[in-house]
């Protein structure tokens, strides 16, 4: 195991670096002027955390999902309050924190929260979360979690 990570560590000081004959100029162009990631990345990755969030509320609430975002758990914590930082994500098209929002996404790089009820007892027990790509129109993903589905 050893061996791997060290062999891993030189292959990839080697592809930065660049092996050319000229050591200086790396191959590579360096990190910051690269883009680690784009906008609809961090929306994809806003809608898991989103996910993240409804999961935790319903580990803490005997496994009933929060009705809306703005639920509140006995101790008052809410969906937002379980997100990082305690506070709305935010949208990396507005710079604006919106998200999530009850019901559907509603604009480029939002995330949207509907809860399930699927057996009508009048306690969530399932949920849609969709986010919305820059062109305001088309999902990137929609995550549902369906009692009804192993």
């Amino acid at each position: 195991m050893c061996r791997f990570l060290l062999t891993i560590t030189l292959v990839l000081a080697l592809c930065y670096t660049g092996c050319s004959e000229d050591s200086d100029t790396p191959i590579a162009p360096p990190l910051d002027t690269v883009t680690l990631y784009t906008k609809d990345d961090t929306v994809i990755a806003n809608a898991y955390i989103v996910r993240d969030a409804a999961e935790a509320f319903a580990a803490a609430n005997n496994g009933v999902y929060a009705a809306l975002t703005t639920t509140a758990l006995p101790n008052g914590d809410t969906m937002v309050l379980l997100l990082p930082g305690g506070a709305l994500l935010t949208n990396p098209f507005s710079k604006v924190p919106d998200s999530p929002v009850d019901g559907t996404a509603g604009v480029a790089g939002q995330v949207g929260y509907v809860s399930l009820d699927r057996d009508g007892d009048g306690f969530p027990d399932g949920y849609t979360i969709d986010a919305l790509g820059e062109n305001g129109v088309d999902y990137l993903i929609v995550i549902v979690k369906d009692p009804r589905e192993p």
